[in-house]
């Protein structure tokens, strides 16, 4: 009886664990960054993850803002992360 109790408490314990860590990576990257700011301020050699649901806006913002102010810029689907990685590259 005692294991058996202590199997249970565990298992419990291992998935509110596992709950927890998805709820936090959910919160990381469900952060909505304003795109047209956040790229023109953007350093050369800084990295910025951008959230998948963000994918077309960044990359077309990337090509008008890198064409405007003569910036270039690359982009990188991180999916373990599940975010869009951008560069600034010159």
């Amino acid at each position: 009886m005692c294991n058996k109790l202590a199997f249970m408490f565990i298992k419990h314990y291992l998935c509110i664990i596992k709950l927890a860590n998805k709820l936090n990576m959910e919160k990381e990257t469900a952060k909505i960054l304003p795109i047209q700011p956040t790229l023109k301020a953007m350093e050369i050699g800084e990295m910025v993850a951008f959230s998948l649901t963000q994918l077309n806006g960044v990359r077309s913002s990337a090509v008008t803002i890198g064409t405007m102010y003569n910036k270039k810029f690359k982009t990188h689907v991180n999916r373990a992360r599940n975010v869009l990685e951008v560069t600034r590259i010159y």
